[in-house]
C-alpha cells in the first residue's frame, strides 16, 4: 500500500521493525481522519497526491513500485511541504517538546 511504502521510506526496517510493521499507517490515518480539521485533512491527502504525482513524473512508476533509493529521492524532493504538517502536529497532538526531541533523534 502507498502509505505503508511512504512511512517505511521515512522509518525503514533496520534492527528494529519498520514503521508499517508497528502500525504507523493505521495510527496516522486514524489521527488524520478523526482528529484533524478539514483543512488539515485536505493538505495531508493533497501531499500524498503530490508524492504520487512526483513519483510518476520522475520515474514513470507508482511510489510503492519504486526501489528504496528512488522512494527517498521522491520524499526528499517534496520535503518543503513537511514544515506545515509538522507544525500542525506539534500544536495539536504531541506538544512542542516531544516533537522537538523526536525530530532531533530522527533527523
Amino acid at each position: 500500500e502507498f502509505i505503508d511504502a511512504l512511512v517505511d521510506t521515512i522509518i525503514p526496517k533496520t534492527d528494529s521493525p519498520s514503521a508499517s510493521e508497528v502500525g504507523t499507517t493505521e495510527f496516522l490515518v486514524s489521527v488524520i481522519n478523526q482528529c484533524t480539521e478539514q483543512r488539515d485533512k485536505f493538505n495531508f491527502y493533497r501531499g500524498l497526491d503530490q508524492i504520487h504525482e512526483s513519483s510518476i513524473k520522475q520515474f514513470q512508476k507508482k511510489f510503492d513500485e519504486l526501489d528504496f533509493e528512488k522512494k527517498q529521492a521522491v520524499v526528499n524532493d517534496l520535503e518543503q511541504h513537511l514544515p506545515y504538517l509538522l507544525k500542525r502536529i506539534k500544536q495539536k497532538f504531541l506538544g512542542a517538546s516531544f516533537l522537538d526531541q523526536l525530530i532531533s533523534i530522527t533527523f
